[in-house]
């Protein structure tokens, strides 16, 4: 223990209490002192001396800013006495240490904004000894923390495991006690689906008073009852909403009130256009329920604050049956920075003008879209004849349809379209087509440099493998979805593996491969970290388990095989040729296999 007073500070008396640092356990610094040339030493000694127990210099005051630089390693501090650069009012330390003991008890659950209070409050939490603090004002005492018995006592625990609980196992639990309560209540009220949930929408506003701040998703938002149910002020932080937008202008009106009281929270929406859907774009186009508001998607806070310097957090948007003017759809990218995922479904942008500037949004990378929905839709006076401008960032595209529209010129200009405005598109999925030329033939003539392609096991035909052959420089993973029981066709399919030699992921867990096959095909993909797939007569469990076991022995144990089913003996013979593999399913679930340890 040292006491002494701060007019001797200096770098000799700092280098004086260092030299004790394995053995102090209590400083204290008297008297106060304003030279900043001899300060500046003083934020050694709490980094230094691990072993401080008790650290008191009530007259002078630090900068969090330097304590910052500083580390301080005095993990056994008990006792500390210091105050802070501008946190001198009353108030502010109050609530300070009030912060502190309560992230003591629910952990990272800051009470105050980040502000000085908030810092300090945030280096104090880390003594987890700390029990008497003074920060300029009268002694405070600070709970310690105590290591919980059981896992449940933590508040982050509860919180996890309530995620994982239905509606009526969240409810007992919210029994137990108010703590517990807390944490579950989360459970029931988290996300309302309003076509399951059918009793909501008799709730009385005590009720949602009570418990409307809890909601984050609010699906299937169909009805006017529905929409009149969401008429309440405690309904502000719903980051997830989907809707189907309504004929009847008044109901609509109170469901596009909604969406704008959770513009600062909303992260994920799905708009549609009213039902029945209409049969062809010009129908879509005349009506008017069919319009939507861009206003509704741009935060409409006060130019100050800092949302509406960020824009929206919408990093997920779902657009069906609905019409969208040029200017108000480049007006949503612009304000939407984070914005992701897009889905658009029988989108039409009208009232385009070429005096506009050009938008190109940088933060979509993910595009659900039918080729004709995005290329050059139904012609028609004003529209956009392309989107495909809007998106330089786009990395993945999710086909649901790829047929042309009528004023298609060539799936090669196509290419150079992609070239020009979409150079780092590299991800294609295509959902099940009737044709499966339009699948192959768009892959062959119009994408260069793709890494990973997924499709139906439907659409498996020689033009399919053979575009994904013209691809094999690049190709990195292929999903196989759905199942095919054509040996006619299926016989196409060991060529990939056998072409595609820089394949890293190879998923077709529905269809069955014959190993006598295989072993004639050999794969030349030798970069394979994963591989889900089932193979002809290893079909039960147990031999699956079994072949896997093996191949895990083997690259453990190599030449001392523990299989003795001939089948799984083979497959596990052939799985062992490619030492990257990690990740295999043949038909049940996804197995780890560990590297060989040489």
């Amino acid at each position: 223990s040292c006491t002494f007073s701060a007019k001797n500070l200096s770098n000799s008396s700092v280098l004086g209490l260092i030299f004790h640092l394995k053995t102090l356990t209590s400083i204290t610094i008297n008297d106060k002192y304003v030279d900043d040339a001899a300060m500046r030493w003083l934020y050694v000694i709490p980094k230094s001396c691990s072993h401080l127990e008790v650290l008191s210099m009530k007259g002078l005051v630090l900068t969090m800013a330097t304590v910052k630089e500083h580390e301080w390693e005095c993990r056994y501090l008990r006792d500390l006495r210091v105050r802070f650069k501008g946190l001198e009012d009353a108030q502010l330390i109050y609530a300070c240490i009030i912060d502190v003991r309560s992230q003591r008890q629910r952990p990272y659950r800051a009470n105050i904004a980040d502000s000085i209070s908030a810092q300090v409050s945030r280096h104090l939490i880390q003594f987890s000894k700390l029990s008497i603090v003074s920060l300029g004002t009268k002694v405070m005492k600070v709970k310690m923390i105590n290591n919980p018995k059981n896992p449940l006592d933590l508040p982050e625990i509860r919180a996890l495991v309530a995620s994982f609980l239905d509606h009526k196992d969240c409810l007992s639990c919210m029994c137990v006690s108010r703590d517990w309560f807390k944490d579950f209540v989360t459970g029931v009220w988290y996300s309302i689906d309003l076509a399951k949930d059918t009793k909501f929408v008799d709730l009385s506003p005590q009720v949602i008073n009570k418990y409307g701040h809890y909601i984050r998703q609010v699906s299937n938002i169909l009805t006017y009852e529905d929409v009149k149910a969401l008429m309440h002020p405690t309904l502000d932080s719903v980051t997830s909403i989907s809707v189907t937008n309504h004929i009847n202008p008044y109901h609509r009106a109170i469901e596009l009130d909604f969406i704008r009281r959770n513009n600062a929270s909303l992260t994920t929406l799905s708009f549609h256009g009213p039902t029945p859907e209409p049969d062809t774009f010009e129908e879509l186009y005349n009506r008017n329920e069919n319009y939507l508001e861009p206003s509704l998607l741009i935060s409409c806070s006060p130019p100050s604050t800092e949302l509406s310097k960020a824009g929206s957090h919408l990093t997920r948007l779902s657009l069906s049956r609905v019409c969208i003017t040029h200017e108000g759809f480049t007006n949503i990218l612009r304000s939407s920075p984070v914005l992701r995922k897009l889905q658009l479904s029988k989108v039409i942008v009208c009232h385009y003008n070429p005096i506009f500037e050009q938008f190109q949004n940088w933060s979509v990378t993910s595009l659900h879209a039918s080729l004709a929905g995005v290329c050059c839709p139904s012609p028609h006076s004003g529209w956009s004849s392309s989107l495909l401008p809007y998106f330089s960032h786009l990395e993945e595209w999710h086909f649901p349809a790829v047929n042309r529209p009528s004023n298609w010129s060539s799936d090669a200009n196509f290419r150079r379209e992609l070239q020009e405005y979409n150079p780092r598109l590299k991800t294609l999925r295509f959902d099940p087509v009737d044709d499966n030329d339009l699948i192959s033939d768009l892959l062959f003539d119009s994408f260069r440099l793709i890494e990973s392609c997924t499709f139906s096991a439907t659409n498996l035909s020689q033009g399919m493998v053979l575009s994904l052959i013209s691809h094999f420089n690049t190709l990195t993973t292929i999903r196989i979805t759905d199942n095919c029981t054509d040996d006619a066709i299926l016989r196409w399919l060991y060529l990939i593996p056998k072409s595609c030699i820089h394949l890293e992921v190879l998923s077709m867990q529905e269809l069955i491969l014959d190993m006598t096959t295989v072993e004639g095909q050999e794969w030349a993909c030798w970069d394979l970290k994963e591989l889900r797939v089932r193979f002809k007569g290893l079909e039960d469990s147990q031999l699956i388990d079994e072949c896997l076991r093996d191949v895990c022995f083997q690259r453990q144990n190599p030449s001392r095989s523990s299989a003795i089913n001939p089948i799984s003996l083979q497959v596990s013979r052939h799985l062992l040729k490619f030492d990257k593999l990690t990740n295999v399913s043949l038909g049940t679930k996804v197995f780890y296999i560990p590297l060989s340890a040489a």
